[in-house]
């Protein structure tokens, strides 16, 4: 919700809270379905039990560390497409108005946004595929009895 208000205060383009709400929504929604299976398959590997709180260390810092990895390369992908100097388009209006500038700069955020968007699809799909290839609690159960 935090993230929600920050945007919606910082924003130049316009959004409104309750058009990120959904999205939010969403996020939390994929994040449930996902780290609480995670968190039992990789417990559930642990040879020794007694190991089980430094098997929770590694996933957690590797969550992390996963987290900061995505973050950098999709805003980096983000950034590096809006770009930081003025491109031609966005020269001959600066002696236009206002309101034509700004156009012009929705539109260089709007593209880098669908862009990153688009890699970051692309990284969900992958990732929905390589859940498949992860072993299910039924076959080491298996192997037990």
């Amino acid at each position: 919700m935090g993230s929600i208000i920050t945007t919606h205060q910082e924003s130049n383009f316009g959004l409104r809270w309750s058009q990120l709400l959904w999205y939010m929504f969403v996020i939390g929604i994929g994040d449930g379905f996902l780290i609480v299976p995670l968190i039992g398959i990789i417990l559930s590997r642990v040879k020794n039990q007694q190991y089980a709180g430094a098997a929770s260390g590694v996933y957690n810092t590797m969550t992390a560390i996963g987290n900061a990895m995505g973050v950098a390369i999709i805003g980096s992908i983000f950034f590096g497409l809006i770009g930081t100097g003025a491109s031609p388009a966005t020269g001959d209006i600066v002696g236009h108005t206002n309101g034509s500038y700004n156009h012009v700069r929705i539109h260089h955020f709007t593209d880098a946004l669908i862009s990153s968007t688009l890699y970051t699809i692309g990284l969900v799909i992958a990732t929905l595929f390589m859940v498949f290839l992860l072993p299910s609690h039924s076959s080491k159960e298996q192997k037990q009895v």
